[in-house]
C-alpha cells in the first residue's frame, strides 16, 4: 500500500468515526423530546384517557422530570390514572416518590388505590414499609392482605423478619386461601410456631386441595418433621398429582438429611 493510499484510508477511518459520535447526541435528544412530549402531554390534557396514555408512555424514562410527573400523577383526579403512575413507579423504584407511595398505600379511600400502592411498596424492598404491611394485614380486603403479606416477606432484613413472625401466624391462619398460600410462597423464616402452623394446616388439609398440599409441602421443607407430620408427608408420596408427589419426597429427603445430622451432633 502507498503512504498516500494509507492517509486517505486514516482520514476515511476519522471521518466515520467524527460522524458516529456526532451521532449519539442526536438519538439522546430524540428520546429526551419525546419524554418531553408525554409530559407536556399529561399537563395539559383535559382528557384522562390521554393523561394514562402519557403515564403509560413516560414509564419507560427514569430521569427527573419524568418522575416528577409520575409523583404529580398520583394525585390525578381520575382513579386510572393514578394507578398507572404507581404501576410506572414499580419500573425504576425512584427514592423520592417512596413517601408518596408509602402515603397511598396506608391512606388511601380507594381500594384499588391502596392496593396498587401496596404493590408497588412491595418492590422497593425498604424496611421502612413493614408497619404499612403490618396495618394491610387487618384490612377486610383479602387482596390487599395477600399483597401486604409479600410486601412484608419481600423485605430483606433480620429484624423485620424475626418480627414479623406474627405477622406470618396471623396470615397463614386467614380465611383466605390466596393469603394463607402468599404466605407459604414467599416463606423466608423458620420458627417452631410456625412449623407447628403449616403442620397443622397439612394435617387438616385433603386430598383434593392440590395447591395447598404442593405449598404446604415446599413450606416445611427444612424442617425436622414430628412423627404425625411425617406420616401425613409419606402418604402423600402416593397421591395422584405429580407434583405433590414429588413435593413430599424432596421434604422427606431434607428431613432424612437434617435427622441424620442432628443424631450426629448429640452422639459426639
Amino acid at each position: 500500500m502507498q503512504i498516500t493510499d494509507y492517509f486517505r484510508c486514516v482520514k476515511i477511518f476519522c471521518a466515520c468515526a467524527l460522524l458516529f459520535e456526532c451521532a449519539q447526541p442526536i438519538i439522546t435528544t430524540h428520546e429526551s423530546k419525546k419524554t418531553i412530549d408525554y409530559i407536556e402531554m399529561y399537563h395539559i390534557s383535559p382528557e384522562w384517557t390521554k393523561r394514562k396514555f402519557a403515564i403509560t408512555k413516560l414509564s419507560k424514562y427514569s430521569d427527573e422530570k419524568t418522575i416528577d410527573t409520575l409523583i404529580s400523577a398520583t394525585y390525578d383526579s381520575h382513579t386510572s390514572v393514578v394507578i398507572e403512575a404507581l404501576k410506572a413507579l414499580r419500573r425504576n423504584k425512584p427514592q423520592k416518590a417512596l413517601e408518596r407511595v408509602i402515603e397511598l398505600a396506608e391512606k388511601s379511600d380507594d381500594a384499588n388505590i391502596r392496593w396498587h400502592a401496596i404493590r408497588t411498596l412491595g418492590y422497593y424492598r425498604d424496611a421502612t414499609a413493614a408497619v404499612i404491611f403490618a396495618k394491610g394485614l387487618h384490612s377486610d380486603d383479602w387482596l390487599i392482605r395477600e399483597e401486604s403479606i409479600k410486601g412484608l416477606l419481600k423485605i430483606n432484613d433480620t429484624t423485620i423478619r424475626f418480627i414479623s413472625i406474627p405477622y406470618i401466624l396471623q396470615a397463614l391462619d386467614d380465611p383466605s386461601l390466596n393469603v394463607k398460600i402468599a404466605a407459604m410462597k414467599y416463606l423466608n423464616v423458620y420458627d417452631y410456631r410456625i412449623y407447628a402452623q403449616l403442620s397443622k394446616l397439612l394435617v387438616e388439609s385433603k386430598e383434593h386441595q392440590h395447591t395447598l398440599l404442593i405449598h404446604l409441602l415446599k413450606a416445611l421443607k427444612g424442617y425436622e418433621l414430628d412423627s404425625i407430620t411425617k406420616e401425613k408427608i409419606i402418604n402423600c408420596l402416593t397421591h395422584q398429582n405429580q407434583d405433590i408427589r414429588l413435593a413430599a419426597y424432596e421434604v422427606l429427603i431434607t428431613h432424612q438429611k437434617i435427622a441424620k445430622r442432628h443424631k450426629s451432633t448429640t452422639t459426639q
